[in-house]
């Protein structure tokens, strides 16, 4: 009798209807933010600036937005009198497609300014697209032609960023990636922040810039540092076009400044993160 039992469970179970697959969304955006930890001669601070437009996607889908229509302005009194930060608006979206699994995560600031204007930025675009088709284990995320850094301007000497995003097109997941760093050493070189970081299961700091130019001349102490730093004397280093990249996700930072004396801190504006994965 026990056997019979055994043998109907079985046989039901092998009947069952298997769960259909489901498709987990993940998609964040951030508008722009930052902390300052140092402002000569007061160390150990962690003034928080509120992050300014973030919109995040629940795993079902869906759409999330927020939009930052008003100037917002971060000022203290002491040690000294100091804008910190500031910006004009912003916007984040966070939405899944219809039809097969697709998602797109969008930030744009408008009118950003740090240290008392003497770095300022008209407009910075952040995009990233996830596509997951039914009989694909992971997600396709690449950056769109949307992705933007206008008006950049220290001490008021524009500086012009010109970016490339089709070798992400090219290959929208972490195998295609190592796939083509092993055919063409050349291409691996020409993407990467740092040499060596391109792995399987490790996460690559890469770039989308392919040139950044002074069309009046930098402003003493600013040095371009090849692919995408600008190092600034006094100031700090600027990161344009931040890609980072794993098997699991991509997250692009189109603006970080990592400030230094005589204030220290970091700001960023434009960052989005999106992928995709199946679960069964």
């Amino acid at each position: 009798m026990d056997a019979q039992k055994s043998a109907d469970t079985n046989s039901k179970s092998e009947q069952s209807p298997s769960e259909p697959a489901r498709f987990v969304y993940r998609g964040n955006a951030v508008g722009a933010a930052g902390r300052i930890v140092r402002v000569d001669p007061r160390s150990g601070l962690n003034l928080v600036i509120p992050v300014q437009a973030a919109s995040s996607l629940p795993v079902t889908g869906g759409r999330s937005e927020c939009i930052v229509d008003r100037p917002y302005c971060f000022r203290i009194g002491s040690p000294k009198p100091l804008e910190l930060f500031s910006l004009r608006s912003a916007r984040t979206l966070a939405e899944s497609g219809p039809g097969d699994w697709t998602t797109t995560v969008h930030s744009e600031v408008h009118g950003l300014q740090i240290l008392d204007g003497r770095i300022t930025v008209e407009d910075v675009v952040a995009r990233l697209t996830s596509e997951c088709g039914r009989s694909e284990l992971v997600a396709r995320v690449f950056p769109t032609g949307h992705c933007a850094i206008q008006g950049l301007m220290l001490d008021h000497r524009p500086v012009e960023v010109t970016l490339d995003i089709a070798p992400f097109v090219s290959a929208p997941t972490h195998a295609a990636l190592l796939a083509r760093a092993r055919q063409d050493p050349e291409f691996c070189r020409g993407i990467l922040c740092r040499p060596g970081t391109l792995a399987p299961g490790g996460i690559a700091a890469c770039h989308i810039v392919s040139n950044v130019t002074f069309p009046e001349g930098a402003p003493e102490g600013v040095e371009y540092c090849p692919p995408n730093r600008i190092r600034w004397h006094g100031v700090g280093t600027i990161y344009l076009g931040e890609l980072l990249v794993s098997d699991l996700f991509r997250r692009l930072t189109m603006l970080r400044v990592a400030l230094g004396s005589p204030v220290e801190g970091d700001v960023s504006g434009g960052e989005v993160e999106d992928n995709g994965h199946i679960v069964s």
